[in-house]
């Protein structure tokens, strides 16, 4: 007596194999045909630099640390950032390292986020971002500050006690600011302190 054949029983491993197959043959184009990463650029945290306007160099300070972006531009224009995801790394981590998220924020229980730059001591680096092998490059100097002072706001203007400190009465609130000389210019550098 003939019996008709039965498909073999579907096993996970088949069923994977199936809906892999079927998925590709429901394609329109053929494989290949989607949109791939085309370039890589840095700019400073919080803007979007253009595929052709990639950050070359960057002066830093000291103890002051600077966030940086990725964005990742596709072929037909599209762009994205992959600050998080991509890979970042210092040429000399003496100078200035990098965050992947990875190093700890000084009396804190946090990280700095992916691609902050943290300097060590004054010097160079070459700062690189990696995407699945694409990449671009910054090239970092880090200087050193000079000239920090704490001013204390007396009536519209931040000033330097003059006797060199101040005091406050108990209830009582004082709005400071905290600058540094960077290269000749005076520069508020209260969000690093």
């Amino acid at each position: 007596m003939n019996r008709p054949l039965l498909p073999p029983p579907c096993t996970p491993w088949r069923a994977a194999l199936c809906l892999s197959l079927s998925s590709l043959c429901a394609c329109s184009g053929g494989v290949g045909d989607g949109n791939a990463p085309r370039i890589l650029v840095i700019g400073t945290s919080g803007t979007t630099p253009s595929a052709t306007a990639s950050l070359d160099s960057l002066r830093i300070y000291e103890c002051i640390p600077q966030a940086l972006g990725a964005v990742l531009y596709f072929q037909d224009g599209t762009h994205g950032n992959f600050t998080a995801r991509a890979k970042w790394s210092s040429s000399n981590a003496g100078t200035v390292e990098v965050s992947n998220g990875d190093i700890a924020i000084p009396g804190s229980s946090g990280y700095y986020a992916a691609g902050t730059l943290v300097p060590v001591t004054s010097g160079s680096a070459i700062i690189t971002a990696d995407y699945d092998g694409i990449s671009a490059q910054v090239a970092v100097s880090v200087g050193t500050p000079q000239s920090i002072a704490l001013k204390v706001k007396q009536g519209a203007n931040y000033l330097v006690p003059s006797s060199g400190s101040f005091t406050l009465g108990i209830g009582t609130t004082a709005d400071l600011q905290v600058t540094a000389w960077l290269d000749g210019s005076e520069t508020d550098v209260g969000n690093a302190a």
